[in-house]
């Protein structure tokens, strides 16, 4: 008994310590990319001024070995196990999730904690001898799927909760557009007020947007990227209008405040037509669990009555 406690406590020591090697793997991971992309950027400007490269031999070895190694293995396996368009759409629900990882990272980590999992729970069983021999093959791969099960569900969780603070925040957000640039500021000055005036998912898109135009990229291509990643079709209607203020050379700001009339319309529209549906949606636990206790309580002292006089 003894022996199999020290067992169990060498496995969880075991499964802490590749928890933590993974969340710091990965932490560093997003470090080294955004790292990377900077220099991608800032290497152009550096080679055509003639400034100082670092040389490769001064990164430490953890970033000039081990990590592109778990990075190219990540990828080569997310390539094969990922199609294209699923390797598309799986990193942009990532991105709106808020979740730092690429596709086949994710992939990777995924399969690796299952894995773990179904070898816990094998290793566990070996110790257990009350269970059937059904039991101990079942229960790994209940575990297993368990485990697998609850990555897609947290990541469509928060998703789906992003999605939605986006979608709420709309009316706001057109709103404090069109009041800037009424105010008289330019639509990149306008972006920028809005960046510093929100928080969470909309600081974070629009500040993607922004920094688009920085770049170089046109107000319709950045808007329509957003619109892409976000599936909004809000969004794809206000990357319209303000593309069709370009061509036209109409005003954004009167375009701005039609939008978000027009979404404030349309949340109405829906609070009005959920409001119409809930007396049939009631109707269900109103028959289920009220209209019972009431037929008790008006029936019961009758029927009591009746089985007294048949007495």
């Amino acid at each position: 008994m003894n022996v199999a406690i020290y067992y169990v406590a060498a496995l969880v020591i075991i499964m802490i310590v590749v928890v933590f090697s993974l969340a710091a793997w990965a932490n560093d991971l997003k470090n080294y990319r955004r790292q990377q992309a900077l220099s991608n950027r800032l290497t152009p400007l550096i080679n055509r001024t003639g400034g100082w490269v670092k040389d490769e031999l001064e990164i430490d070895f953890y970033h000039r070995i081990v990590t592109p190694f778990f990075q190219r293995l990540s990828k080569s396996l997310g390539d094969r196990l990922l199609p294209g368009r699923v390797n598309d759409e799986l990193n942009r629900r990532l991105k709106m999730a808020g979740v730092e990882y690429s596709a086949s990272t994710y992939v990777l980590i995924r399969l690796v904690s299952t894995v773990l999992a179904a070898a816990v729970t094998v290793m566990a069983i070996s110790f257990v001898h009350t269970l059937t021999l059904m039991q101990k093959v079942a229960l790994p791969f209940v575990v297993a799927g368990v485990v697998y099960l609850l990555f897609g569900t947290r990541l469509t969780s928060k998703y789906q909760q992003r999605m939605g603070q986006l979608e709420d925040s709309l009316p706001e957000v057109f709103d404090i557009l069109s009041v800037s640039i009424e105010a008289g500021l330019a639509f990149d000055g306008a972006l920028r007020r809005l960046v510093q005036k929100t928080s969470g998912v909309v600081q974070q898109e629009f500040g993607r947007v922004l920094t688009d135009l920085q770049v170089g990229m046109t107000r319709e291509q950045a808007l329509r990227g957003l619109a892409e990643r976000t599936k909004s079709a809000e969004l794809n209607r206000f990357a319209s209008l303000v593309a069709q203020s370009d061509k036209t050379g109409g005003g954004i700001g009167t375009a701005l405040h039609i939008q978000g009339a027009r979404i404030k319309e349309i949340r109405v529209a829906k609070v009005r037509e959920k409001a119409a549906s809930l007396p049939v949606k009631m109707m269900f636990p109103m028959v289920l669990f009220i209209f019972p206790s009431l037929f008790v309580a008006i029936l019961g002292p009758g029927l009591l009555s009746i089985l007294n006089i048949f007495k």
